[in-house]
This record gives structure tokens, C-alpha cells and sequence, in this order.
């Protein structure tokens, strides 16, 4: 424990940002099949066709449409 008249001392020299070297890897991986048809979804979606038209027209399952659609 230290008294009132010691003070606190580092042990290492105080880095940096610029100092610092950090690597990482990079992984990219392709996006969901929902992911993929969102926007034409949201396009059918706002010409008034139903989610199963959607679907269909798209060549996915009403579920991807519905997710399709929260994503955006």
C-alpha cells in the first residue's frame, strides 16, 4: 500500500497509436441469400405484390422475403 508521500510510477513507457503495430486478418465471405435480394425485394414489395409473389418471382422462400424486407 502506498503512503500519501509515494507516487505512483510506471513501469513502461507510455505507447502511443503510431506506435502500436496491430495485424490482423481480413475474412470476407458472401453475403446471405437475403441479403442479396433485399433491395428488388423492397422494388416488388413497393409495386404491391405480396410476399409470396415476391418469393416467387425471386426464387427464395417467403422467410428470406420477410427477412429481406426487415433488413431494410
Amino acid at each position: 500500500m502506498l503512503s500519501t508521500h509515494q507516487k505512483w510510477t510506471r513501469l513502461q513507457p507510455i505507447r502511443t497509436a503510431a506506435e502500436v503495430e496491430v495485424t490482423f486478418a481480413v475474412f470476407t465471405r458472401e453475403p446471405f441469400q437475403y441479403q442479396r435480394v433485399a433491395d428488388e425485394a423492397r422494388k416488388l414489395r413497393r409495386l404491391g405484390m405480396t410476399i409470396r409473389a415476391i418469393g416467387e418471382a425471386l426464387g427464395v422462400d417467403t422467410k428470406q422475403v420477410r427477412k429481406a424486407l426487415a433488413l431494410g
